[in-house]
């Protein structure tokens, strides 16, 4: 078994990020597990208060639950987008896969293993490009034993699980604008008919106005849930979601803020 490390990004959002890395302490296979945490600078004044409280946290902290707890301090703000990627460069140097969390999530005790057994399990199928902690509350026709699924529809970054080696391809196929060109492709073979309907509709948009929707070039949950069916690939879900997100109250960069009601259908029950 190969384990797994975990990559957080942060800012100032203190209270979201000291409950993510609690909830992860709480993970029986923390104790395997490699934390790397790339705190940013606080680009204003507005940003510093929370930034000094994830400050305090690390600073006065026990972190022994970890294999290690690793924190990259930026001297200057590097913005959500560069920190994130700078980070996971970092971390895929010294690991061949990775766990992905931002910080406004919360998660099961057991989703560590869960991330990676799904890893591991699914490692050498070419076809199986990333694993997701995160399941929309739905009452999935399943057999009564299954525990996850293969789908072609979620790719939800609320905590997702990813292979050095099967990164490449996926990314320059995004990048490269060529599910765009693949547009007659996907009508023709009916491809679309895969898509949830937020998908298609943002599929189509980037199709028709190429330089309108920078999301379908981007290796985000949007450009790779219409990867998926595209491509003929698969991700592997929970049958029950084992990440609780706590960022529909404004704090983040794309959450809108929602009422409480409304917010917990996107935050179903953490399975134990």
């Amino acid at each position: 078994m190969i384990y797994a490390p975990v990559k957080i990004t942060t800012l100032s959002r203190s209270k979201h990020f000291i409950r993510l890395v609690e909830s992860l302490k709480r993970n029986g296979w923390a104790k395997y597990t490699d934390v790397y945490v790339g705190l940013d600078f606080p680009p204003s004044e507005k940003y510093r208060r929370g930034w000094e409280k994830i400050c305090e946290y690390i600073d006065g902290n026990d972190f022994s639950a970890f294999a290690s707890f690793n924190v990259i301090r930026r001297t200057e703000n590097l913005g959500a987008t560069k920190n994130s990627r700078d980070l996971t460069k970092y971390v895929m140097e010294k690991h061949d896969r990775c766990i992905s969390l931002e910080d406004d999530l919360e998660v099961s005790p057991n989703f560590i293993e869960y991330m990676d057994k799904c890893l591991d399990y699914y490692e050498k199928d070419p076809n199986v490009v990333l694993v997701t902690g995160y399941s929309y509350p739905v009452d999935w026709m399943k057999s009564n034993d299954a525990t996850c699924m293969l789908q072609d529809f979620n790719a939800s970054t609320w905590g997702r699980g990813f292979w050095r080696d099967k990164t490449p391809e996926s990314t320059r196929y995004i990048v490269q604008g060529k599910m765009l060109e693949d547009v007659g492709k996907v009508i023709k073979h009916e491809i679309y008919k895969k898509m949830i309907d937020a998908s298609l509709r943002e599929y189509i948009h980037a199709a028709v106005y190429p330089y309108g929707n920078k999301w379908m070039k981007t290796k985000s949950d949007i450009g790779l849930r219409a990867y998926l069916p595209i491509s003929g690939k698969y991700g592997v879900s929970p049958i029950v979601s084992k990440v609780r997100n706590h960022g529909f109250d404004g704090s983040g960069l794309y959450c809108q803020e929602i009422s409480k009601d409304r917010s917990e259908e996107h935050t179903s029950e953490l399975q134990s």
